[in-house]
């Protein structure tokens, strides 16, 4: 995964949201800047009380080692589902288990809370 923070949202087909990177960035795995566009992904990022967006990222592959990649925007988390901003306001207490509806649930949140301390 590569994150950036140099990037354009742009209306997408069907609903979703197209994320536009302003560069590629380098390869986290060999640190190569020779990256080329490959293809396209959908990603989901839910808030709190799962308010779902639908994203589509870039995948670019590494010229020198192969390794392939996502480009996330900053308000993504790797391997997550859920924002950015919705894991910082758990972890920090600005929003607290009883006034969740539905989701995140009261283990994913206490899991956030043990991950981060």
């Amino acid at each position: 995964m590569i994150i950036t923070k140099n990037y354009r949202l742009c209306e997408w087909s069907g609903g979703a949201i197209m994320v536009e990177p302003e560069s590629y960035g380098r390869c986290p795995v060999c640190g190569n800047t020779n990256l080329k566009y490959r293809d396209y992904c959908r990603r989901i990022c839910r808030e709190i009380d799962d308010v779902t967006k639908c994203y589509i990222v870039i995948r670019v592959k590494c010229v020198r080692c192969g390794g392939l990649h996502r480009i996330l925007p900053d308000f993504m988390r790797p391997y997550g589902q859920y924002s950015e901003k919705a894991v910082h306001d758990v972890v920090s207490g600005r929003v607290h288990a009883e006034e969740v509806i539905e989701y995140p649930c009261n283990i994913t949140m206490s899991r956030w809370k043990n991950k981060n301390h």
